[in-house]
């Protein structure tokens, strides 16, 4: 009923000046009407929608959305929509099974009331939710599956939305007699829920008051029993705390479990699960709402296994006490957790897949994780202690090459606290304590562990994951061993105890990235250790890459360090001592850093035997170490410098007692009591080497000629890589090809060594090629090399010395450089009276003689600069003898003995130059080669042309072999003369040699020369004649001269004596007849026969014999005249058939 104004009553009057408004005035006016009007069509538009037109619209989409998506026929009765309350009631709401058969999901009221602020609040808030009369049927199929496990795996399937999280604030939740069945039909039982009735005061993450009337609360008839649970609400309390006693006793998990409606991957044997808790509700004012869970919770005898029943874990207990557990507030309180005598079983399948890996459901990526946390994701984890006592792990890994299994045993404890969130991460485990016992690592089939560490602890750690943090007071571990395997192929059996790392090829090869995409850097790891031990450990090494296994054991070793840190420029000290194989002894001490590498060590290495790295040399040389201890002391340094690491060692290192046997002759081979190096400096990064002295004492070496001929050297130094005879030519390139320039030499490593010097140095050398076989001794070896430099203008001064069986010595001096690019050789060898007979095995063998006596000296000289060889080998013999012949078959055929008496002097010397040159980069090149050639042509020439050998000792040439005549004369002229002065002084010089002399005649020239000569003398009688009647003195009638006034009247005496036919006059007297007629018929009836010429030649061979002797320097007995087989000698070029031919024997 309206109230109607009285007269005088005013809407709204007022006077002027007085603030008072006429409201009837006011409705007068046109443009409030209209939006009066206005304002009334919406709101009625508003109720007509919000009550008339969207219920049915939104229950017939709910219908058809729902039947959809769950694949089962939905009906609803109505849908009540009040937009003024905005308030939503659902009532008669149905779902059939997928089947349509049979009932799933109904309920006969849902009341929903949303508030306003909803809009503002990011998220939904409800004043109100009332479920009213819930039925749900649940079957539990033959093959283990639900009614609704269509649903939940179409849903599992999809991907993830990257939606933000949602935010809520349900309050004053109701669930009223509500129902469930259980129809589980594998068991072929029913379980049923009657009269379910739940309230919760709220559940919220946004800071949002709503007036809360319920109280917490559970109510339900199961199977027949009634359980119930109430909470209770502090009276007054502005923060309207409520809590809710929970308390479980012998919870069976396992038969709970047979009903999660997902499938697992594993089994669940045993185990059950006490808990008494507190749940607490409260919302104080202005701040979010808030749930605690508080109290205890323990779980006892769980055993879980895999889908073959293969063990997992064994938990007999564990023990939590909550101090306050906050799911909304995503903050956990663990007041202590105390793990005890759990067994974890863990395996690696063939596949690589960790077993409890397997077990786990799918994780989706985690950088899409990460990147789906928003605002309000933070959680935050505090846990005050932790203890786990008597852990036991068990680990077979059946991926590796060589499957094994682990066992070890862990006792820990410590406090963790992990905060996450907007402002930043934080992950803190502290005071860490733990102790592992019993390591052991076995390969499967074998009875030893090749790992075994009683005891590792570690005290006092605190770990930051958040910062990468970690400081370790004190870490220990002792008595452990090792045994570690170098494979054939060079792996270590260590390397493949683990399979290779997942994700290695992405790593590789990583994706491009955006060029916007901006890569944070991820801080290093920052860790310190105080104090860390390992004592009493074993290791034993074994290298199977040789063709004889090296086994090394260290034992004991111990290493302690001190204030160890990855910080930048931080160091600490480490200490080690070792024992190497029994006798060894490895001390090393000093300062250390990690960031960078860096350290100052103290290193002192004493007697290590290297006997047992015998396997190590056999690859290169043949020969066995039967003997010989290593030693060092100085200071090793490292120092990183970017990507390389300078390594740097100063001080002594020694050899000693180093003995070697050849394998072949199982002889001796190379020994010494000691080759030590003292003041060594050593540096790489770039690579340097300087030495202050190398001494080499008491050695010892032995030289063998092999009855095969070979060296014993020769074979000693393994050879790599040499082509089989008959590829060379195949592998090498055209010889036309022209070949290439060689490239220019890096400059060579500094290397300086002051001082090198032997002493006490014997040589044997044997030769079991020659029989009877040979041997030699070389003693008392000893000198000194000072000043070996790599630099091109320092040489290095040489003063070795020797002696060959005590008697002989033997110097080398001069400079050499060996060490720079290219070699340089001044040096000079001295041998003396060197005795030569015990070389008769030699000369027997190849010269066909045995060496009656003799002495050899050498001086060889050698000069090699840039690569070029200069020598001059000067050779002395004294008092060189050839004894009895001797029958080989490898003997020269060449005249050894002509040879001799050709070098050896009247004094019973051989002096010869020998002078050499060549390059050493001529691979035709071979020095001793050379010099064998030398001798070798030395006695071809004397079995050839000894003439030319005596001629170039002495003058004369070849042509000392022959002595040419004047045609007719058998009188040496005067050039002749000379070339006998020659011959009788080389003969004197070499009374060894004997002469063979031999006529020959040109048989025209000469004949025509004697008849010339027999002509003369016939003329020169007549005035022989003459004189001879006047009384004067008669000369020799070769001296007789007849002068051109007289020669007519001799010449016509000669005439008319001869007895050839002469022409006659008239009346029969000898006619007168010019001088030219009277030659002419002389010269016609003159004859010379063979027997004169023959004559000749031998006339011609005693006067040279005549000159010899009359010589008083030749004996007669070593001059014989040998009958030519021919008048006429052989035809040489150069050279007069009028000659008489000498022969050395």
């Amino acid at each position: 009923m309206m109230h109607k104004p009285e007269n005088g009553d005013h809407l709204g009057t007022g006077r002027k000046g007085g603030g008072t408004v006429d409201l009837k005035a006011l409705a007068g006016k046109p443009f409030l009407k209209r939006y009066v009007l206005w304002f009334a069509v919406a709101l009625a538009a508003f109720a007509v929608i919000g009550f008339l037109i969207l219920p049915p619209i939104v229950k017939s989409v709910l219908v058809k959305q729902l039947s959809e998506k769950l694949h089962r026929p939905v009906e609803i009765r109505t849908i009540r929509i009040n937009p003024f309350a905005l308030s939503v009631r659902v009532d008669g709401f149905s779902m059939k099974d997928r089947a349509g058969s049979g009932p799933f999901l109904s309920f006969e009221e849902l009341y929903l009331d949303l508030q306003a602020a909803s809009l503002v609040r990011g998220g939904p808030v409800l004043r109100e939710i009332l479920l009213r009369s819930p039925s749900v049927t649940v079957v539990r199929n033959e093959d283990l599956t639900y009614n609704f496990s269509d649903i939940l795996d179409e849903f599992a399937s999809k991907p993830s939305e990257k939606d933000k999280p949602l935010r809520y604030s349900l309050n004053n939740i109701r669930i009223v007699g509500g129902s469930v069945d259980f129809d589980d039909r594998p068991k072929h039982t029913r379980h049923t829920v009657r009269d379910l009735s739940i309230a919760i005061p709220f559940l919220s993450n946004l800071p949002y008051a709503v007036d809360v009337h319920v109280q917490p609360a559970f109510e339900a008839n199961v199977n027949g029993t009634l359980v119930g649970l109430q909470g209770m609400t502090k009276p007054y309390s502005a923060s309207r705390e409520t809590t809710l006693d929970l308390s479980i006793r012998d919870f069976n998990i396992p038969h709970y479990l047979e009903y999660v409606p997902v499938r697992l991957k594993f089994r669940v044997p045993s185990g059950a699960l006490d808990a008494k808790t507190v749940l607490s509700f409260s919302q104080p004012a202005g701040k979010s709402p808030s749930v605690a869970l508080t109290g205890s919770v323990t779980l006892k005898n769980l055993s879980i296994t895999d889908s073959k029943d293969a063990p997992v874990l064994r938990l007999p207990s564990l023990f939590m006490a909550s101090g306050s557990l906050e799911p909304l507030a995503r903050r956990a309180k663990l007041d202590n957790v105390v793990i005890s005598s759990p067994e974890v079983f863990l395996v690696r399948e063939k596949t690589g897949a960790l077993n409890v890996v397997s077990l786990l459901p799918e994780r989706g990526d985690k950088a899409e994780t990460d990147k789906e946390k928003g605002p309000g994701s933070s959680f935050s984890v505090e846990v005050g202690a932790f203890h786990l006592a008597g852990g036991k792990a068990s680990y077979s890994d059946f991926s590796a090459p060589k499957p094994f299994e682990a066992t070890a045993i862990l006792d820990l404890s410590a406090r963790y606290r992990q905060v996450s969130g907007e402002a930043g991460d934080e992950a803190l485990l502290s005071g860490l304590e733990a102790n592992l016992s019993s390591l052991r690592l076995r390969r499967r089939g074998e009875k030893e562990d090749f790992i075994h560490i009683p005891e590792t602890g570690v005290k006092g750690a605190d770990i930051d994951l958040a910062k990468k943090t970690a400081t370790v007071e004190e870490a220990a571990t002792s008595k452990g061993l090792l045994q570690v395997t170098r494979e054939k192929d060079g792996t270590l059996d260590l390397a493949k105890v683990l399979p290779p790392a997942e994700g290695t090829a992405m790593k590789a090869s990583p994706l491009p990235r955006k060029s916007a995409e901006k890569v944070t850097p991820q801080p290093e790891w920052l860790v310190k250790v105080k104090k860390a031990s390992l004592q009493q450990y074993t290791v034993e090494a074994v290298d199977q890459t040789p063709g004889d296994p090296v086994t090394v054991r260290v034992s004991p070793l111990d290493v302690t360090a001190e204030d160890l840190s990855t910080e930048k420029n931080s160091r600490g000290k480490v200490s080690l001592k070792a024992t190497l194989n029994k006798t060894g002894k490895v001390a090393i001490g000093g300062a250390v850093g990690v960031n960078p590498v860096s350290a100052d060590l103290n290193v002192n290495i004493r007697t290590i035997d290297i006997v047992p790295f015998q396997p190590y040399i056999a690859e290169k040389i043949s020969i066995s170490l039967t003997g010989g201890n290593i030693s060092a002391r100085g200071k090793l340094t490292l120092a990183a410098r970017g990507d390389t690491i300078r390594t740097a060692y100063a001080g002594e290192a020694s050899v000693t007692n180093l003995a070697t046997v050849d394998k072949v002759t199982s002889e001796d081979f190379l020994k010494w009591d000691s080759l030590h190096l003292d003041g060594i400096k050593v540096a790489t990064a770039p690579l340097s080497m300087a030495i202050r002295q190398v001494a080499l004492t008491d050695f010892y070496s032995r030289l063998v000629v092999t009855p095969e001929g070979t060296l014993n050297v020769q074979g000693i130094v393994k050879k790599e890589g040499q082509a089989p005879a008959g590829e060379t030519a195949a592998a090498s390139p055209d010889n036309n090809v022209a070949a290439k320039p060689p490239e220019s030499a890096a400059p060579p490593t500094p290397v300086t060594i002051e001082t090198v010097s032997f002493q006490g140095g014997r040589i044997n050398f044997t030769d079991h090629f020659i029989k009877p076989n040979y041997s030699a001794n070389l003693l008392e070896i000893g000198g000194r090399v000072s000043g070996l430099s790599s630099e091109e203008t320092r040489m290095a001064e040489v003063d070795l010395r020797g002696k060959l069986e005590n008697y002989a010595p033997l110097e080398i001096t001069g400079k050499i450089n060996p060490l720079r690019n290219d070699l340089f050789v001044d040096l000079k060898i001295d041998f003396k009276d060197m005795d030569l007979s015990p070389l008769t095995p030699y000369s027997g063998r190849y010269a066909g003689y045995t060496i009656e006596k003799g002495k050899l000296f050498l001086s060889l000289k050698y000069l090699i600069v840039k690569r070029k060889l200069d020598a001059i080998n000067s050779v002395f013999l004294d008092q060189f003898t050839f004894g009895d012949a001797v029958d080989s078959p490898d003997a020269t055929k060449l005249p050894v003995r002509l040879a001799v008496a050709l070098l050896k002097n009247r004094k019973g010397e051989i002096s010869l130059d020998l002078p050499l040159s060549g390059s050493l980069d001529d691979p035709k090149f071979s020095l001793w080669g050379v010099v064998v050639k030398i001798i070798l042509n030395l006695l071809v020439k004397a079995a050839t042309s000894p003439f030319a050998l005596l001629g170039a000792l002495f003058g004369g040439g070849e042509e000392l072999s022959y002595l040419e005549f004047n045609y007719g004369k058998d009188a040496p002229d005067v050039p002749a003369e000379a070339k006998l002065k020659n011959l009788v002084k080389a003969l004197h010089d070499r009374p060894a040699l004997k002469l063979e002399i031999a006529g020959h005649v040109d048989v025209e020239k000469d004949r025509e020369a004697l008849r010339q000569i027999l002509f003369d003398r016939k003329v020169r009688s007549q005035k022989l004649k003459d004189l001879v009647k006047k009384g004067g003195e008669a000369p020799l009638l070769d001296n007789v001269v007849v002068d051109a006034k007289e020669y007519p009247e001799y010449l016509k005496k000669a005439y008319r004596e001869e007895k050839f036919p002469k022409p006659r006059n008239f009346i029969g007297l000898v006619k007168d007849l010019p001088v030219p007629e009277m030659e002419k018929l002389m010269y016609t009836h003159l004859q010379v026969t063979d027997d004169d010429l023959r004559r000749l030649a031998q006339r011609r061979v005693k006067a040279v014999k005549d000159y010899l002797i009359a010589s008083k320097q030749v004996e007669p007995e070593r001059v014989f005249l040998v009958e030519p087989k021919t008048l006429a000698p052989e035809r040489k070029e150069k050279q007069k058939d009028s000659r008489v031919v000498f022969v050395l024997k």
